[in-house]
Formats: C-alpha cells, sequence, structure tokens
C-alpha cells in the first residue's frame, strides 16, 4: 500500500478564522461557498478567542475505515483516505470512530471528510495567513 505523498500540517496559531479554506474546499468539492459543506472545520474557542482547525490526518490506521460496516472509506492509489460515496450508507458510525473530529455527514445522507483534493489541497492555497501548509513527503 502506497504511503501518501504528501501531508496537510495545520499551524492553528496563525489562524485569523477568516475562513477562506473553508469557502475554497467547498467551492471545489460542492461548486458553491458552503463553508458547513467543507471538509475541515474552523473551530473557536469561546473562552479564549484561539482558532483550530479540525481536519483529517490521514491516518495509517483510519478508525473511519475500520467503523464502517459498507466499506465504503478506502485508500487510494496514492494514498490518501477518501470516501466512496456510491458505497457510504450514511450510518454515521466513521463520524463516531474519528478522534480527530474530522468527518462529517453531508445533507445528502452521506459522509464526507478531507480527500487531500488529491494531493493539491485548496484550502491550503487559499489561506492568507499560512496556517494550512501542504508537506511534500521525503
Amino acid at each position: 500500500m502506497n504511503s501518501p505523498a504528501g501531508r496537510l500540517v495545520v499551524h492553528p496559531e496563525r489562524c485569523h478564522g477568516c475562513k477562506a479554506c473553508l469557502i475554497a474546499c467547498s467551492l471545489t468539492k460542492e461548486g458553491a461557498a458552503a463553508p458547513t459543506l467543507a471538509r475541515l472545520r474552523v473551530v473557536v474557542d469561546s473562552l479564549t478567542a484561539e482558532q483550530a482547525i479540525d481536519y483529517c490526518r490521514q491516518c495509517r490506521r483510519a478508525r473511519c475505515a475500520e467503523a464502517c460496516p459498507a466499506e465504503a472509506i478506502v485508500r487510494t492509489a496514492e494514498g490518501y483516505w477518501v470516501v466512496d460515496e456510491a458505497l457510504c450508507s450514511g450510518c454515521g458510525g466513521c463520524v463516531d470512530a474519528c478522534p480527530f473530529g474530522a468527518i462529517y455527514l453531508h445533507p445528502r445522507g452521506v459522509a464526507i471528510k478531507c480527500d487531500t483534493c488529491g494531493g493539491d489541497p485548496q484550502c491550503v492555497a487559499s489561506c492568507p495567513s499560512q496556517a494550512l501548509e501542504w508537506v511534500i513527503a521525503e
């Protein structure tokens, strides 16, 4: 099984909460500026106002994939975990299994998660504060 060619690195201290990453993601994946349909989330701590970004870590041992009874979360030839929406039943087992809160149920009734845009994540390209970085594996 191939290892991913790159990985997303988050620098939460740089995040200003502009949510440009969410717009870029939803435009890429949904064809509309709909931040609630993005494959990552910007979370603001209500006490400290600090930003955090919930995103798929592309785990080596993906608990979301293990929890999926339909085997709808599969690894691509490039090594990235993706949801095969045609197989997904929308049961939500993967959502509960993810320790990072990085998989969501779409209103269409299927699971969605970051698939790294095939190694060219648009969230990274859109981040004005460079809180998101794409690091190529050596």
